[in-house]
């Protein structure tokens, strides 16, 4: 695994390896922020910082948090726009892939949450499919005979994946799995998601899950039950990326039951009985 890993102290971040990362207060809550596409490092970095400081100044009370900024190979390529997109869109299975493999060297009684912006919810949903058993083309976690599932509480925000992906036999029908709870906001004036079918062709009729959210719950049996949706075009307007979102005071309350206090492993499952 090629994966950098840096902790901020101080006034700086310093470097850190993997061991430090997997070993640090497995009790306390481990949020992953993943961002969207036309990011560089720093930018990344940057939303993540903002993001965190404006989740916990509302939330004073809450239980230590450790919020981990997930960076991706998503910055701007130079030439045609609807060109870029579909490279960071191939781009999202590896993602997807890494973020899932480090979730699932954390201890089982760490809780996890994750929130995510338009590829980064993608990565998100991916992460989970693997977690879940499922596979994403030729990516696909190592059988382990102790896994067992996360019981992740997440948030979407302007979800670049179909809107029936979470579906039986879709691209992420064995994510949910993995989900203890899921809030998906949707915005039917996101600007960017208007372009959002032109990946898969002149032709495409696909639908972003950040306009609709999830379509055809009642085929997903009990999991439809941990879904929310939550309209927020009046808060976020045109806007498509995460910053949007947590520059809200209405949004980030809605966030925080999701990202700040998931519940273990053990209160997870007698939630789901």
């Amino acid at each position: 695994m090629r994966m950098k890993y840096w902790k901020y102290e101080p006034r700086r971040w310093a470097a850190a390896d993997r061991q430090s990362f997997l070993s640090a207060a497995p009790e306390r809550t481990t949020s992953f922020f993943v961002v969207g596409n036309d990011y560089s490092h720093a930018e990344t970095i940057e939303t993540g910082w903002f993001a965190y400081g404006r989740l916990v100044r509302q939330a004073p009370e809450a239980a230590p948090l450790r919020f981990v900024i997930w960076s991706w190979p998503c910055d701007r390529i130079r030439g045609r726009r609807l060109n870029d997109a579909k490279v960071k869109l191939w781009r999202t299975p590896a993602a997807s892939f890494y973020l899932a493999w480090l979730a699932d060297q954390l201890p089982q009684e760490t809780p996890i949450s994750m929130s995510g912006s338009s590829y980064g919810a993608r990565i998100i949903m991916g992460g989970l499919e693997l977690l879940g058993g499922g596979d994403l083309g030729r990516y696909r976690l190592a059988p382990r005979a102790d896994r067992r599932p996360r019981h992740v509480d997440a948030v979407l925000m302007g979800a670049a994946l179909d809107n029936d992906d979470l579906l039986p036999r879709q691209p992420f029908g064995r994510s949910m799995s993995q989900i203890n709870q899921l809030l998906v906001f949707t915005n039917h004036r996101d600007q960017a998601l208007r372009f959002y079918r032109f990946l898969f062709g002149r032709r495409s009729r696909r639908i972003a899950m950040g306009v609709t959210g999830p379509v055809y719950r009642r085929d997903l049996g009990g999991e439809r039950d941990k879904i929310v949706t939550r309209e927020v075009s009046n808060h976020v307007g045109l806007s498509h990326g995460a910053k949007s979102y947590f520059e809200t005071a209405a949004t980030i309350k809605l966030m925080r039951p999701y990202l700040l206090n998931p519940p273990p492993e053990s209160a997870a499952i007698e939630a789901n009985r």
